[in-house]
């Protein structure tokens, strides 16, 4: 049997491709959302501060 991913390392996957988007691009965080697997932007926003401890649109203004 092939091993499975659980959900929580999808999670972790799809917010390492967020960060980056965030970090690196000019993509409102909807588009950020829903092209890594997140069904809106709230859930991203919620996910994203409970792993970084702060909201996408505060790491992208402290890195800009």
């Amino acid at each position: 049997s092939f091993p499975t991913r659980r959900s929580s390392d999808l999670q972790d996957i799809r917010l390492r491709y967020a960060w980056k988007e965030v970090k690196d691009s000019d993509k409102t965080l909807s588009e950020i959302a829903m092209e890594n697997g997140f069904p809106n932007s709230k859930a991203l926003a919620r996910s994203f501060q409970k792993k970084y401890g702060m909201l996408p649109s505060e790491y992208r203004k402290r890195e800009k």
